[in-house]
């Protein structure tokens, strides 16, 4: 009996430390990942600003700004805004408006292609 107390203590343990873990290797590779989706936007947003392209850089810039939007009020809307937050929050969800205006959705441009696989597309 007491083996088998120690048998099933010794596995909970090992599983809670595999799943600690497990959490810490998965959580660091999201931030890495980000990390370096971070990298890549702003040093290709610096290298525009170096060739003076300034109507490139708001053009990208607002998108991100509609994409994290997007992000936050899908995952985070029903949480409280704080005081300082909410005027940040109003002015991105009204960038993010206007560029969800210029975005074409993945479903219009599918639906205009034919199904068949002996379909003649025509330009």
């Amino acid at each position: 009996m007491k083996k088998n107390v120690i048998i099933v203590g010794a596995a909970v343990t090992l599983a809670a430390v595999s799943c600690i873990v497990g959490y810490a290797v998965g959580q660091r590779s999201a931030v890495r990942d980000q990390d370096r989706f971070d990298l890549s936007v702003n040093l290709g947003l610096y290298r525009l600003l170096e060739k003076g392209d300034t109507n490139a850089v708001a053009s990208k810039l607002r998108f991100l700004v509609y994409m994290d939007s997007d992000y936050y009020d899908s995952h985070f809307s029903s949480e409280t805004v704080t005081a300082g937050f909410a005027k940040t929050l109003a002015d991105a969800r009204a960038i993010a408006a206007e560029e969800r205006g210029q975005v074409v959705p993945v479903s219009s441009i599918l639906t205009n292609i034919p199904h068949t696989p002996d379909a003649k597309i025509t330009y």
